[in-house]
């Protein structure tokens, strides 16, 4: 079972926590345990913000037999090493802003009271920063917003792994090309989905940076939610 290192707890209560996106958008998330699609095994933390569509997905385990707090212990250090550690990847440029550093939620949520109610205390065990450490239920907007995000996030992943022959342990290995430069992924250096659209994906953040502008209207009209 994952941990909450020292370093990541200092690094996750440091993050700025602005109530909005560079977009004017909420600076909301939900969370939630989901099956992972296409018959790979285990589960994983879903995390969206409903508002803008950014997803990150984390983990792969076993997760929804347990009792919630037992739950939370699994999902609280995923969701840290999300904001910590995931959130300057490409992918995050085009909805946050190019220079938007590393960032914790300004509100997060999921949609069981229960589970939420041990997400929460997990973080004030571990030493969380208190206002960090309230976890509401989503809302039933948000939630078909989340769900939206889910269903194509999934079906995307699928049809790469059908259509790359992927294995069942990630989407490392698809065979496309850098929307900016072209450059080629390999196992070292894979490439990064736009994670708004997941239609085009990118070496670098200079590259989705400099693409952003061709990119952004494109990127909007492949989103029907």
């Amino acid at each position: 079972m994952a941990s909450v290192t020292a370093s990541q707890l200092r690094s996750f209560n440091a993050l700025q926590r602005p109530e909005r996106d560079a977009f004017g958008a909420p600076n909301h998330y939900h969370f939630a345990v989901k099956a992972l699609p296409g018959g790979v095994p285990g589960e994983a933390v879903f995390l969206t913000n409903p508002y803008n569509h950014h997803i990150e997905c984390e983990g792969r385990s076993r997760i929804s037999p347990l009792s919630p707090d037992e739950q939370a212990k699994i999902i609280v250090p995923l969701l840290l090493e999300a904001f910590v550690n995931r959130f300057d990847e490409p992918g995050v440029i085009y909805q946050m802003g190019s220079n938007m550093e590393p960032f914790a939620p300004f509100t997060w949520s999921t949609t069981d009271e229960s589970l939420a109610q041990a997400v929460s205390r997990r973080c004030q065990a571990i030493g969380v920063r208190r206002e960090l450490c309230d976890v509401a239920v989503t809302t039933a907007e948000e939630l078909g917003s989340a769900e939206a995000c889910w269903a194509k996030w999934s079906k995307s992943l699928v049809e790469a792994m059908a259509t790359y022959n992927l294995p069942d342990d990630g989407v490392e290995n698809i065979e496309m090309t850098c929307e900016n430069c072209g450059f080629t992924p390999s196992m070292a250096k894979p490439l990064h989905p736009c994670t708004r659209c997941l239609q085009v994906s990118y070496c670098s953040v200079e590259c989705q940076s400099a693409n952003a502008e061709a990119h952004g209207l494109k990127c909007a009209a492949d989103i029907n939610y």
